[in-house]
């Protein structure tokens, strides 16, 4: 009987083998599956007759597999994980971006730029006036445009972020069950190596969608599975991920049922999708916004200053601001002052008067109030704007420059009958009183070394001669644009004048932060756009600065704004920051592509070194395949004899 059993032991042996190889060779192609190996070793089948005698049984099937290889390729999946997601979705922004026009949006702003100039150069031109405001609203449309691109791109990220952390609570799930399985297919005595197949599998899917550590067994033991140091599968027990947003609006992960949403995250598709919401794409809409804020607060800065062909107003309204003091609702505002010019239109009388206002302090009501101290000006708020009015017989306007008349003067006091006549246009770049006082008394182009002293700042800027030799009328430049020109008569020595000399009416930011006499209206990408007024009546568009009205300053200094380099864009100018923001996705692509092709001949390596242990070879299952099969017929054979001798044996009794 003992050699009729070792014959069934090979049989079996063989039936098991023939098994495992047409199981190695129906996997040959199935992605995570490790080349299954049987293991055989010899029995005892001792016997009182022959105890040496013996069979074969396979112990164990054991997976191919190299174990620091395997972690190696866990821990190499994330990061490749996250590249190709950066890649992909970085490609797509660049293309996207491309075919929204980011350089239509380039072009806008050097036509914007350029019809402001060609206006400046003919300023009396209706069709001139109407193409600029064109270009405004279109320039504003190229960058809402944009700024919704963004916009819908980040709640894109978000909603795919969802999906991501739908799969992985699927993934965990199913591990859960697969540990489950494989314990209980193990405590049965059983092979549980397809099932750890299944399960090392959803691990390595899981490794790239988040980055992973795991402990236990690779084989027949319970694996547990660790994300951004929280567990999320321990045994049977999977815990799952939920999406959140914190305070800040950054989109994060977090347990569920837990109040604390990671926003810090990296790795795998999950991370790269979290970190390009809240980093990258943050960073190019905040580049965005800071361009379009820059054109709009600069722009705007200088038009409140002028006035459109259809001169001063009779009344203006400003955009909406909330209530409380004004640094919280116009943070742009700094404490200084503006000043409002008040022109009787019968006589051409003109008044100017400085507001001043702290915005830690004031509110818009309290800036109202300031308005209504000036004389023949009515200010108040409605629906949270501020409303000015003229009374009936004026106007008003914000220009800066300096007005024919001194700001101060007694010269009339004594003898004095000369009167000065200011002119020009103030150059400089800060607001300065000049102050004159006469040298000797005398007559205007008669008396020897009658002369005017300047000053500005308490220093002596110039010395003007309106003694012997000068003709009365006569214009004698002061300093920076600004001339004077005395008329005849009298003076005293000592007697005094002055003129305020304005390179910008508003220092504080007030009035393009209130919305008042601007051109553009909203303060980002996405909120920009021209302002109704404008858009409805082009004389409105502020070409004029001086007092004059006639002129082309306004318009000239808009268009210089193209070359002047702004601290609030880096020291670059405009079209410069533009294309550093257009440029910075094409090196973020760049890089991304690079360091994705690095990291997939990493891990192609190490999949090529895993296919050389844990893969299947078809020509060496197929050679074992013909060996096993000889040994099952050899096994069939002995088994045949041995019924053959029991036969021969019992027909001899």
């Amino acid at each position: 009987m003992s050699n009729l059993t070792i014959g069934l032991s090979g049989l079996i042996v063989a039936q098991r083998a023939l098994d495992i190889v047409a199981t190695n060779i129906a996997n040959a192609n199935t992605e995570g599956y490790h080349r299954q190996t049987p293991m055989i070793s010899p029995v005892s089948l001792d016997s009182p007759y022959s105890p040496s005698i013996g069979g074969a049984e396979i112990t164990e099937v054991r997976r191919a597999m190299d174990g620091l290889l395997e972690s190696e390729i866990l821990r190499n999946q994330p990061l490749q994980g996250q590249l190709t997601q950066e890649l992909m979705t970085l490609q797509s922004i660049e293309s996207s971006l491309g075919q929204l026009g980011s350089q239509g949006l380039t072009t806008a702003l050097a036509q914007f730029f350029g019809d402001m100039r060609e206006l400046a150069a003919q300023p009396q031109s209706s069709a001139q006036l109407q193409q600029t405001v064109w270009s405004a609203e279109l320039l504003a449309e190229q960058f809402r445009n944009l700024g919704s691109f963004l916009t819908e791109t980040s709640n894109s990220l978000k909603t795919e972020a969802q999906d991501i952390v739908s799969q992985v609570n699927q993934l965990t799930g199913r591990i859960a069950e697969l540990n489950t399985q494989i314990l209980a297919g193990v405590n049965r005595g059983g092979s549980a190596n397809l099932l750890a197949d299944q399960r090392d599998q959803l691990v390595r899917e899981l490794s790239e969608i988040i980055p992973i550590q795991t402990n236990g067994s690779m084989n027949t033991g319970s694996r547990d599975i660790m994300a951004w140091g929280a567990p999320l599968v321990i045994g049977a027990h999977a815990t799952e991920l939920t999406l959140g947003m914190n305070s800040a609006g950054k989109l994060g992960v977090s347990m569920k049922d837990s109040s604390l949403v990671e926003t810090n995250v990296s790795g795998g598709r999950l991370g790269a999708l979290i970190g390009l919401r809240n980093n990258v794409i943050t960073q190019l809409s905040d580049q965005l916004d800071t361009l379009a804020n820059q054109v709009i607060t600069s722009v705007n800065r200088l038009h409140v200053q002028g006035v459109g062909s259809s001169g001063a107003f009779e009344e203006l309204t400003g955009g909406p601001v909330d209530s409380g003091v004004l640094s919280d609702s116009l943070p742009q505002v700094e404490a200084g002052s503006f000043w409002v010019r008040v022109t009787e239109t019968a006589t051409g009388k003109v008044s100017r008067y400085e507001i001043y206002l702290d915005p830690a302090e004031d509110t818009l009501a309290d800036v109202a109030a300031g308005l209504n101290l000036v004389d023949n000006l009515t200010a108040f708020t409605t629906d949270s704007r501020l409303k000015i009015v003229a009374d009936d017989g004026y106007t008003f306007d914000f220009r800066p420059g300096v007005e024919a008349q001194p700001t101060t003067s007694n010269l009339t006091t004594g003898t004095g009958t000369a009167a000065p006549t200011i002119s020009g246009n103030y150059s400089g770049s800060e607001n300065t009183t000049y102050t004159f006082t006469i040298q000797g008394t005398g007559q205007v182009g008669i008396t020897d070394g009658l002369a005017l002293k300047v000053y500005s700042g308490g220093e002596l800027v110039n010395t003007l001669s309106i003694g012997s030799g000068y003709a009365a009328g006569q214009r004698l430049a002061v300093a920076d644009g600004v001339y004077v020109a005395m008329s005849l008569g009298t003076l005293t020595g000592g007697q005094q004048f002055t003129v305020e000399a304005l390179a910008q009416s508003d220092s504080a930011g007030f009035l393009a932060a209130a919305g008042i006499n601007t051109l553009f209206a909203g303060s980002s990408a996405l909120t920009m756009s021209v302002s109704e007024e404008v858009l409805a009546d082009a004389t409105l568009l502020a070409v004029s600065a001086s007092p004059g009205g006639s002129d082309n300053l306004n318009a000239l200094a808009m268009a210089n704004l193209e070359d002047r380099k702004q601290a609030a864009l880096g020291q670059l100018t405009p079209a410069e920051h533009l294309q550093l923001f257009i440029s910075s996705i094409g090196q973020r692509v760049a890089l991304a592509k690079s360091r994705q092709e690095s990291s997939s001949q990493i891990i192609q390596q190490l999949e090529n070194q895993r296919n050389g242990i844990s893969g299947v070879d078809i020509n060496e299952e197929a050679a074992k395949l013909m060996m096993l099969e000889r040994l099952f017929q050899a096994c069939s054979k002995v088994i045949n004899s041995q019924d053959q001798t029991i036969e021969y044996l019992l027909d001899m009794m």
